[in-house]
């Protein structure tokens, strides 16, 4: 992913959701999925 979308090696580390849930490293994409991409938060 990083490849086709180089701004995301700015972020220390992210998320991927796939319809509303994590993805896992092997998942496959669909056209009709929606992508969450989240970036690293603080809070407390």
């Amino acid at each position: 992913m990083e490849k086709d979308f180089p701004e995301l090696k700015k972020l220390k580390s992210y998320f991927i959701a796939i319809d509303d849930e994590y993805a896992e490293d092997n998942q496959i994409i669909e056209v009709s999925n929606e992508i969450a991409i989240i970036p690293p938060v603080s809070g407390g």
